[in-house]
């Protein structure tokens, strides 16, 4: 009975009838061992250890229960254990490829990729049609890059599992790597017509509905997710992942906040904290977030960008650069933090060293259209319009709907006077990808320099129909309103992009330039007075306070 609610995933159920199985016999060691398997689904890793161990009482060779072990050390953190236990489990059962399996799991969490492979080069070996080796094999080799052979190992596990749920999940990852969102979501659904309502394929939906920008299909699945399995703290990161491109970052805090209380040291929603401070403008408290997240996983790529990124919101270039270093010591060909170590160089004006950055950047990562774009982005600061150019067609032949590539050409050709080309690319960017709403602002952008309102007004509605907390979009309608001579509407706007986000700089200084433009002195004080993030920027700063100061003059003599 526990297992037949077990497949149903209904652990009050299965939590019972295991604990019946084990009052009734507490020297049976399967009842304890399926006990094990309700709570580890379940999230409760303490009862899952217990009982798992008084499996190993009886059983200390067992396989399930030596892998479980593993595994469970993993969920907590403790490599150590985890690749103790798993080793265990390999001596115990040399030619069992489950073992070899959760042996290579513990080494990609410690980033050892090449003993990754060799061990699940083993387990193929052993059984060459077991899925999860093959699907392994595909992961690393889109770790590494190789999208092709990550391609072709993951429909090698699909033949030889068509009806492993996991191999279709894998595959649409693999779909989604290549941006091939419909691919990703059919693939996503034949996952789900083997596992039913299964959360990982319902946060998958969730995560694909958001990248297409229709975040109301994305809300209810990561709701459906979160009402399956409650526990869950990735379901839980994904309902808030959500609910922050809608800027509802109340919400997205709760959400946080539950998943945190289910686990404690879960990095992404430690993250998640740090995201919605920043967003917030209190970047000390985002500071603090992200070296929690740091602490809960040293070896998480992503909470080394995220402090880096809190680094740089603070004007901390030197800090920002050691993360991104400290995280290329960990993983030499991260392509996050390369791109960061490019960009923080041109910040410093040094020009030679960011080309350099995205050159090495595009070197590892060949078929990575953000590296080539990178170093298009070094040659426009340098206003090397054709090298700038050169980048993005590269960029574009690497993938054809990249659309910050035809956003730069069109920025090129309107540099260069040839309006109508800029218009052509930038209506080509919106086309390759009508759900972007930075495409739509550059079609905005266009409109409003030549002076249609009407356009650039429907480009920009566009994009927060899109992004709903979209600060440029915002921004730009203020833009529109205050150039119809419409300055209440252009206050109004301005006040919204700095309410759903507090660290925009720009928002705050459109906001003060308006109310200065409206005589309203006191207003553009207040939010001089409030604002936390424009104290990272001393030079804007001080020129704001100047302007109203100078206004006051004028006030004062008039």
């Amino acid at each position: 009975m526990a297992q037949l609610a077990t497949r149903r995933r209904d652990w009050a159920a299965a939590r019972d009838w295991a604990e019946r199985a084990v009052a009734a016999n507490e020297k049976d060691p399967w009842s304890h061992n399926q006990l094990g398997v309700v709570h580890a689904a379940a999230g409760d890793l303490d009862a899952a250890e217990a009982a798992t161990r008084a499996m190993l009482e009886s059983f200390p060779d067992h396989i399930a229960a030596l892998r479980r072990m593993s595994d469970l050390a993993l969920r907590r953190g403790d490599a150590v254990a985890a690749m103790e236990w798993a080793e265990q489990a390999v001596s115990a059962h040399p030619s069992d490829p489950g073992a070899l399996y959760q042996l290579g799991t513990v080494q990609v969490a410690s980033r050892n990729l090449v003993a990754a492979r060799e061990v699940t080069e083993r387990a193929l070996d052993l059984v060459p049609s077991y899925t999860p080796a093959l699907r392994r094999m595909s992961d690393l080799a889109l770790r590494q890059g190789d999208r092709a052979g990550a391609r072709s190992w993951a429909r090698m596990a699909v033949e030889a599992g068509p009806a492993d749920p996991w191999c279709h999940f894998h595959m649409a990852t693999v779909h989604l790597a290549e941006g091939e969102l419909d691919a990703a979501e059919a693939s996503t659904r034949r996952m789900l017509d083997h596992a039913g309502g299964h959360i990982a394929g319902l946060r998958r939906l969730s995560d694909i509905a958001l990248r297409k920008g229709d975040p109301a299909a994305a809300l209810a699945f990561a709701g459906t997710a979160v009402e399956t399995s409650p526990w869950d703290p990735a379901a839980l990161y994904q309902l808030g992942t959500v609910q922050l491109a809608m800027a509802e970052i109340g919400a997205a805090e709760a959400a946080a906040r539950r998943a945190l209380a289910l686990a404690p040291t879960h990095a992404a929603s430690l993250r998640r904290m740090s995201q919605i401070a920043a967003r917030r403008g209190e970047l000390e408290s985002a500071l603090e977030w992200a070296h929690k997240s740091l602490e809960a996983d040293p070896g998480d790529p992503w909470s080394h960008h995220q402090l880096g990124t809190v680094h740089l919101a603070l004007g901390e270039f030197d800090a920002a650069e050691a993360t991104a270093r400290a995280l290329l010591k960990q993983e030499p060909d991260n392509l996050a933090a390369l791109l960061r170590l490019s960009d923080i160089a041109l910040q410093r004006k040094d020009e030679a060293g960011a080309l350099s950055w995205a050159e090495r950047a595009a070197e590892l990562h060949p078929g990575a259209p953000a590296a080539l774009f990178q170093a298009g982005t070094v040659h426009l600061a340098a206003r090397n319009l054709a090298a700038a150019e050169a980048s993005a067609g590269a960029a574009l032949a690497v993938d054809a709907a990249y659309s910050p590539a035809w956003r730069r050409l069109s920025e090129i050709a309107q540099r260069r006077g040839d309006v109508s080309a800029a218009f052509d690319f930038a209506e080509s960017s919106v086309r390759n990808a009508p759900r972007d709403p930075w495409s739509h602002l550059r079609l905005s952008q266009l409109h409003l320099g030549f002076g249609d309102l009407d356009a650039a007004e429907r480009a920009a509605t566009e994009a927060l129909a899109i992004a709903p907390g979209n600060g440029a979009a915002l921004r730009r309608l203020s833009e529109v309103a205050a150039r119809r001579q419409d300055l209440p509407g252009a206050i109004g706007w301005a006040k919204q992009a700095v309410e759903l986000n507090p660290a925009d700089v720009w928002a705050q200084r459109q906001l003060i330039d308006l109310h200065l433009a409206n005589w309203d002195l006191g207003a553009a004080e207040a939010v001089l007075a409030t604002s936390t993030v424009l104290r990272t920027k001393p030079d804007l700063l001080r020129k704001l306070r100047d302007a109203v100061a100078q206004r006051r003059g004028k006030s004062g003599n008039g």
